[in-house]
């Protein structure tokens, strides 16, 4: 049995299933053992979707100033307040700035909630058959 990993330009959906378990170092009549199994887990990984990263409340808030109209809008309240010396103004432009923020990690929150709805949502299951080869 080989473990090396195939060829990644194989056109995987012009093979045979004889060459493809070949390919695979698979043997068809046993298929891979279990130790054979926890190996390729171990250096391919678990089968099942790639998880985001949880990243924090307050990454989340600054990373909405990162979006050109609230530097806009910052650059605007920073002349007011320096240039102008119009605080009212400023003042305004920095709640804006603060209002826009929390509605935008508001509106982020809803949407990571409707994706983690539906991928409970989502019933991934396999079904394996024997089937003989003819070799």
């Amino acid at each position: 049995m080989t473990t090396e990993s195939p060829a990644t330009d194989t056109a995987w959906h012009t093979l045979s299933v004889a060459d493809a378990l070949s390919k695979e170092g698979v043997d068809p009549a046993t298929g891979l053992t279990s130790a054979e199994v926890e190996k390729r887990r171990a250096q391919y990984g678990s089968n099942k979707f790639a998880e985001a990263e949880k990243v924090s409340g307050w990454t989340k808030f600054v990373r909405q100033y990162q979006d050109p109209m609230q530097i806009v809008l910052l650059a605007a309240a920073l002349v007011s307040l320096i240039v102008i010396r119009d605080r009212g103004t400023a003042l305004l432009l920095f709640g804006l700035t603060l209002l826009n923020a929390v509605m935008s990690l508001n509106q982020e929150g809803k949407a990571e909630a409707s994706v983690a709805a539906l991928q409970k949502m989502m019933i991934v299951q396999t079904r394996v058959r024997s089937m003989s080869l003819a070799m």
